[in-house]
């Protein structure tokens, strides 16, 4: 199911029963479930997939969240996140079998890109950096630091097995 919530002006219903609207706020929120604007055939402003939130917990709102990031968010030179890397990240997180662990987290980085973490400690930590056409992975097993190039489905494999105790 799809749900979202959009901001309208029209105030006739208020009319309707007698009711002004408010002087000081004309928007009303209201939520649509599951369907575009049948005129303008476009999606609200805020739109939330609650299928992918439910999976995802409270990560699908940081992804969200990176989508309104602006060039230099960082207050230095950071590059805004292309919405390709935010829907690879998403599809990745989505393909894991326990995408809401609470050890497993997004961050977006300076260089336009977005890390998903899992940490448990400064000796076991995965990290998979997804760029526009790669995916990066840094594994710390036991004090032991491997960094290599992965594909989607390696990343995927590497954060199933970290996150299922493998």
């Amino acid at each position: 199911m799809i749900a979202s919530l959009a901001k309208f002006s029209d105030t006739s219903f208020m009319r309707k029963w007698g009711q002004k609207p408010f002087p000081y706020y004309n928007d009303v929120t209201k939520i649509i479930y599951g369907k575009k604007d049948s005129v303008s055939n476009t999606k609200p402003s805020l739109f939330i997939d609650i299928d992918k939130m439910e999976k995802l917990g409270d990560n699908y709102f940081r992804i969200e969240s990176f989508r309104s990031l602006k060039k230099g968010w960082d207050g230095y030179s950071a590059e805004i996140i292309p919405e390709t890397i935010l829907n690879r990240v998403q599809d990745i997180l989505l393909k894991v079998r326990k995408p809401s662990s609470p050890r497993l987290q997004v961050f977006p980085t300076g260089r336009g890109t977005v890390q998903i973490e899992y940490y448990i400690d400064d000796d076991n930590q995965t990290e998979i950096e997804v760029f526009q056409n790669q995916y990066n992975a840094f594994i710390v097993s036991k004090g032991m630091e491997e960094e290599k190039k992965v594909t989607r489905k390696e990343a995927i494999t590497i954060l199933d097995n970290i996150i299922n105790g493998k």
